[in-house]
């Protein structure tokens, strides 16, 4: 299927299951031109299980505040950024790595 047909979510299956790497969320939305964050997330945990499914193990560098350096907690691996710092309620975040490796 020519690229230009192709959803984001298949492109982001593609680009993610082509092989073994750490990829920064911003790299992923720059390289698969995508304007906002948010729809990266929703793609990127709807095709999480696919995934998984073809032998790869995700793993999830979580998001740090910025400003007292806490670590978020990820539920299940769900790629997630809340709007506040439950701790320092700081609205600041270093962005999550996604790292993709064959089992």
């Amino acid at each position: 299927m020519s690229e230009m047909w192709k959803t984001s979510r298949e492109r982001l299956f593609e680009f993610l299951n082509e092989g073994e790497g750490e990829y920064h969320v911003k790299e992923i939305m720059r390289q698969l031109e995508y304007k906002n964050i948010e729809a990266l997330i929703d793609d990127f945990n709807f095709i999480a299980r696919k995934i998984k499914q073809e032998s790869k193990r995700i793993l999830i560098k979580p998001p740090k505040c910025l400003n007292c350096g806490y670590n978020v907690k990820l539920n299940s691996g769900e790629l997630r950024i809340p709007s506040k710092c439950p701790k320092c309620h700081e609205e600041r975040f270093e962005l999550p790595i996604i790292k993709i490796e064959n089992k």
